[in-house]
C-alpha cells in the first residue's frame, strides 16, 4: 500500500492539524491536550459525549463531531489507545455540569485506559459513565468479549442525539446499554491492515 505522509512520527498529529484546518469554524484542539478535539459549539446544560480510540479508522472517531454526535474526541496512536490523561482532557472539555458518557469500542486497551480516565475524572468530583461498544459478531461467540467496530457508528449518532435532546445521564447510559444489547454486525477484513 502507498501512503502519503511526512514523516511516520508525526502521521497522527499531522492528521489531526489538517482535520482542524479543514474544520476550523466547528473543530478545535483542547487546551488541555494536543490529542482531543473538540466541537466549539456544543450545548450547554446537556450530557457530554465523548467517544475515541486509536487512530487508523478514520473517519471514526473525529468525523463524528458535531451536533447531535460527539462534543469531544480523544485520539491515541495508529491502532492504540488514547492515554487516561488525554480521557480525562476530554471529559473536562465535554461537561457542562450534566454528567458525561465515554463511548469506545471493547478493546483491551481502551477499556482500560477510559476506566482509568472516568477514575480520574470521579477524583476531581465529574459525573461519568463507560460504554463499550460490542458488536462485531465474527469476532467472539460470547456477547462481553465483542469487538466494537461498526456499531460505534449507530451508538454515536443514537447517543448524540439522545444527549442533545436534553436526556439525563442516566437516561443516556440506560438507552446507550439498551443500544449496545442489540447491536450486531460481522468484521471482514479483505486485506490485512498496514501500518505507516
Amino acid at each position: 500500500m502507498k501512503k502519503v505522509i511526512n514523516k511516520t512520527e508525526n502521521i497522527v498529529t499531522d492528521m489531526l492539524e489538517g482535520f482542524v484546518q479543514a474544520h476550523a469554524q466547528t473543530i478545535n484542539f483542547s487546551s488541555k491536550s494536543e490529542r482531543v478535539l473538540v466541537y466549539t459549539r456544543k450545548a450547554r446544560n446537556k450530557v457530554g459525549v465523548v467517544i475515541g480510540g486509536g487512530s487508523g479508522h478514520e473517519p471514526l472517531f473525529l468525523g463524528l463531531l458535531g451536533k447531535g454526535l460527539a462534543d469531544a474526541a480523544v485520539i491515541g496512536n495508529i491502532f492504540a489507545a488514547p492515554t487516561p490523561a488525554a480521557i480525562l482532557a476530554a471529559i473536562k472539555e465535554a461537561d457542562t455540569g450534566q454528567g458525561v458518557i465515554c463511548i469506545f469500542g471493547n478493546y483491551a486497551g481502551d477499556v482500560l485506559n477510559f476506566e482509568m480516565g472516568k477514575e480520574l475524572a470521579e477524583l476531581e468530583g465529574l459525573k461519568v459513565v463507560n460504554v463499550a461498544v460490542r458488536d462485531d459478531v465474527a469476532s467472539s461467540q460470547n456477547k462481553l468479549e465483542r469487538r466494537g467496530i461498526a456499531g460505534d457508528l449507530f451508538m454515536i449518532k443514537i447517543i448524540g442525539a439522545i444527549a442533545a435532546s436534553g436526556a439525563s445521564l442516566d437516561e443516556c447510559r440506560r438507552l446507550a446499554q439498551k443500544t449496545a444489547e442489540k447491536l450486531i454486525s460481522i468484521g471482514v477484513g479483505i486485506a490485512p491492515g498496514t501500518n505507516p
